[in-house]
C-alpha cells in the first residue's frame, strides 16, 4: 500500500490541465490538498480540500459558462 499526498497552487495545475487537453483560463489563488492511498493499483480513501480566493475561470471546457467567486471552500471524499 502506498500513501498519496499532494498540495498544489493554481499556477502549477494549469500546465497539467493543458496537457490533458482541458482548455481553461483561470485567475485567482487556489490552494488544495489531496490525500489517499494506492492499494493493488486502485486509489482508495481519497480526500480533497480546495480553497480559492478571487477565482475567475473561463474557457471552452465550461461551454460558455464562467465560474467567478470571491471565496470558495470545497471538500470531497471517496
Amino acid at each position: 500500500m502506498q500513501r498519496l499526498a499532494m498540495r498544489w497552487r493554481s499556477a502549477i495545475l494549469l500546465p497539467f490541465l493543458a496537457l490533458a487537453g482541458v482548455d481553461i483560463q483561470a485567475k485567482g489563488i487556489v490552494r488544495g490538498q489531496v490525500k489517499g492511498q494506492i492499494k493493488d493499483g486502485q486509489i482508495e480513501n481519497l480526500n480533497t480540500d480546495v480553497k480559492a480566493k478571487n477565482l475567475d475561470v473561463t474557457g471552452s471546457a465550461l461551454k460558455g459558462d464562467r465560474v467567478k467567486t470571491s471565496e470558495l471552500a470545497m471538500n470531497a471524499a471517496m
